[in-house]
């Protein structure tokens, strides 16, 4: 006979440590970075500024998998992300925050512009 509650209970202590991990995981990609309100991004170029801020060298497949993981069936083409990129760079720019193409490669945020953005973040 299966004890359905000691199941139960066991699923969802596996649940919570699962939601932790996740938490983890988008912390380390730059998912919950929050950019300042200043700095006027919609929410899709703040989830990228925030892997740009977190990692080195970004592709658009990282930029994918980051905003539309849960959407995989319907993908958007890889050019909005040059598009978006287009348009951080010009609101990031009065705030001496850069974003380097590298082609065929992606996109990256160089250090000093990630210690000018984190500044900014805390402040």
């Amino acid at each position: 006979m299966i004890d359905w509650e000691a199941r139960a209970k066991l699923l969802e202590a596996e649940n919570e440590t699962l939601r932790e991990r996740v938490c983890e995981l988008e912390k380390e990609i730059g998912l919950a970075a929050e950019p300042p309100p200043m700095f006027g991004l919609t929410w899709s170029e703040a989830v990228m500024f925030g892997v740009l801020v977190n990692n080195r060298v970004c592709q658009a497949s990282t930029f994918m998998t980051a905003l539309f993981s849960l959407e995989a069936d319907d993908p958007p083409g890889e050019k909005i992300f040059d598009v978006w990129v287009c348009r951080m760079r010009k609101k990031l720019a009065p705030f001496g925050i850069e974003i380097k193409t590298h082609w065929g490669v992606g996109y990256e945020m160089p250090d000093a512009s990630k210690i000018i953005a984190r500044e900014l973040m805390a402040a």
